[in-house]
């Protein structure tokens, strides 16, 4: 699902979930235009006078019918604005469940409207807090341990030992195995031809592209490996695992992960709807673990319940006190003031609210789940139309802005130094990174954010506030944006920015900075190929002057001549060897900013070369020129000489030389202007190496 951000009033914001990732982000609201970031930058974050609370109205909550509006008018109207068929949504609060309603048809043709206790909708990605639970009960019962290699509880398959860390449950379920996207589409619509789970898993294991525990990207594999693993120790299938465990236990009458569902319920589930309200088809999750949950809005109330409360709801346990707060702790972090990853949720913290959940999408069902445990208060939301997809951010949105508006705080002092460092186009891990799919890598571009700097800020593309550094590679959006958003930067060894981590995506995720060549790529391919065209050309004149002149038996061209066209060719060959392989890489991955080195090993020694034989080209092109401006100083007056056709024909002769001296002058002078351009190539595309 790809991230896009369309200006719209200071009420609404669109946010457009990633299709292809199947997971919820928190909006981003765009206010004014990109006119307000000219206003003086120091006034905007360090004016003490603008450091304005305006307080939370959680406490409005206690109003039961305010909040009941609320949410009426907003899911309401949005069943208009987005053509949504139906939707449902529960809340719970002080251990209770407070609001319980849906809106709409769930099967509209026979005009059937949704009912919040009995009405199933497809909970997506929601599944994977269920899978994190199922394995923490068998971590209770010490049939599992989140620190073991997982290959302990593989038997059919092993996942290749590709660093030498192995992948632990810990990684699993956090993200940060290390695993590059999924291969297979997880949803079919169909259930005759399907690989079992165990074959999924086994046939088409991801390649492992970073090392376990040292960056995230979103995996469905990895969530439904954990449940695979749960269904071998457990010794039941994960489907029944689920129901056993934590449905009966919750009461949870109206959730299953069985595909297709039992009669019983198959009855009661919503149908799903695409952007035009025409019905769409029973998906069938081939990884159960990672999204094949089926559930009311009542029932995930339950479930919000047992989390609010250590694990209880109505005396039935499901998770100790101790691993329900182990499953809320952060295990991966990028920085402190940023979201962290738990185990089956995640932080989406917004204006300094602590607010964990999980979201879920499938292809007609859009879902979020928020706890705010500091609140004793959650709610669940889902939509059974493709447009859902927009509804649940401009819901979480419209909620955050009317209980939890931002406190404007000012900052005491910027870091302004290598601001340079953080420009550049980032693209999201949780992609291809090799060539052997049929889909292409660059089918992923368009799932970036461009970062642009000038002396005292960054901006990134489609946000309206500029960014300052309050600490080393940290940023803080301005103090009267609508929401505090945060950017942190992390560097590689060597101290070049990699990625970035922010609070306005959830940090299951990171974005990764891209190599240069694959910005605006058409263009500079196009650039390159004219250069080596004309190149090519020019060299090919010259090869072709030098067989007529050995046809002709014309004398041989001085020594400088021919250095400099032998010298031409070099900065040709030592040129077009580098680049061409960088670009037939670079059209089968993504190269990253850091990669040059290891996706071009000793070839980057040709760039080096080839820009020394480039201004070694310059310094013949200046001799070649002082030699001609020599010879035309010292050329003898013919003004005092008699007139005949001898000397005549010897002048215009020599005047024929002249002008093919010049002309081949100027042609040295154009291969080192398109040198230099090639040395630009190298610079933008990092070809030296740094």
């Amino acid at each position: 699902m790809n991230p896009n951000f369309k200006f719209l009033s200071s009420r609404k914001v669109f946010f457009i979930s990633f299709v292809l990732f199947l997971m919820i982000f928190t909006g981003v609201k765009v206010q004014g235009d990109k006119s307000q970031i000219s206003e003086d930058i120091t006034e905007l974050f360090f004016d003490s006078n603008s450091a304005i609370s305006s307080g939370s109205k959680f406490s409005v909550l206690d109003d039961f019918t305010e909040f009941e509006t609320f949410v009426d008018s907003i899911i309401s109207q949005q069943l208009t604005d987005f053509n949504i068929v139906g939707a449902t949504f529960s809340a719970v609060k002080d251990g209770k469940i407070y609001l319980n309603k849906g809106y709409g048809y769930e099967y509209k043709h026979l005009f059937q409207f949704v009912n919040p206790n009995t009405t199933l909708f497809r909970i997506g990605s929601i599944s994977k807090t269920f899978t994190a639970i199922a394995a923490l009960q068998l971590v209770e019962n010490a049939l599992l341990d989140l620190d073991v290699d997982v290959n302990t509880y593989l038997a059919a398959f092993k996942i290749p030992e590709t660093y030498p860390e192995p992948i632990t449950l810990r990684h699993l379920l956090t993200h940060s195995a290390g695993f590059e996207e999924y291969q297979v589409s997880i949803i079919a619509n169909t259930f005759f031809g399907i690989p079992d789970v165990e074959d999924l898993l086994r046939d088409y294991i991801p390649a492992r592209v970073h090392a376990p525990g040292e960056i995230t990207s979103y995996s469905n594999y990895g969530l439904g490996l954990v449940a695979y693993i749960v269904e071998k120790i457990s010794g039941k299938t994960f489907e029944n695992y689920i129901y056993d465990e934590i449905a009966v236990p919750l009461g949870m009458n109206y959730t299953s992960f069985q595909q297709p569902l039992p009669s019983n319920l198959d009855l009661l589930m919503s149908k799903g709807y695409d952007s035009n309200g025409n019905q769409g088809y029973f998906e069938n999750v081939l990884l159960p673990g990672a999204g094949a949950g089926s559930s009311s809005a009542g029932d995930m109330a339950r479930l919000m319940l047992a989390l609010l409360n250590n694990g209880t709801f109505d005396g039935s346990r499901i998770l100790n006190n101790e691993t329900v707060t182990l499953m809320q702790e952060d295990h991966f972090s990028p920085h402190p003031s940023l979201p962290g990853v738990g185990f089956g949720l995640y932080e989406f913290d917004v204006n300094n609210e602590h607010i964990i959940g999980h979201g879920g999408d499938t292809i007609f069902f859009h879902s979020r789940m928020a706890l705010f445990p500091e609140h004793d208060f959650g709610f669940f939301l889902s939509y059974n139309s493709y447009n859902g997809a927009f509804a649940k951010g401009e819901f979480f949105n419209a909620f955050i802005e009317e209980y939890f508006p931002k406190d404007m705080i000012s900052y005491a002092e910027v870091i302004t130094e290598n601001l340079k460092d953080f420009e550049g186009t980032y693209l999201s891990t949780r992609r291809f990174y090799n060539k052997y799919y049929t889909v292409k890598p660059h089918l992923w571009l368009e799932d970036k954010f461009t970062i642009e700097t000038n002396s005292s800020h960054l901006m990134i593309k489609y946000i309206s506030s500029p960014f300052v550094q309050i600490s080393p590679d940290f940023f803080v959006s301005r103090p009267d944006f609508v929401y505090d958003f945060y950017l942190f930067f992390v560097r590689n060894d060597d101290g070049k920015v990699t990625h970035f981590y922010s609070n306005f995506f959830p940090s299951v995720i990171s974005y990764e900075k891209i190599n240069p060549i694959h910005v605006n790529s058409q263009l500079h391919y196009a650039l390159v190929i004219a250069i080596g065209a004309i190149y090519t050309l020019i060299l090919a004149l010259w090869g072709l002057d030098g067989v007529f002149r050995i046809k002709r038996k014309e004398k041989r061209r001085s020594k400088m001549e021919r250095l400099s066209k032998w010298w031409s060719f070099g900065v040709y060959v030592f040129g077009a060897i580098p680049i061409i392989v960088f670009t037939t890489k670079s059209s089968n991955v993504i190269i990253l900013a850091s990669e040059t080195k290891e996706k071009l090993s000793w070839l980057i020694a040709f760039s080096y070369i080839d820009t020394i034989l480039i201004l070694g080209l310059l310094i013949l092109s200046g001799i070649s020129w002082y030699n001609f401006s020599s010879i035309a100083r010292n050329k003898p007056s013919t003004e005092t000489e008699g007139i005949d056709q001898v000397k005549i024909e010897q002048r215009l002769d020599n005047k024929k030389k002249e002008r093919k001296i010049i002309f081949e002058n100027v042609k040295l002078s154009l291969l080192v202007i398109l040198g230099f351009g090639i040395i630009v190539f190298y610079s933008i595309w990092n070809l030296f190496g740094f």
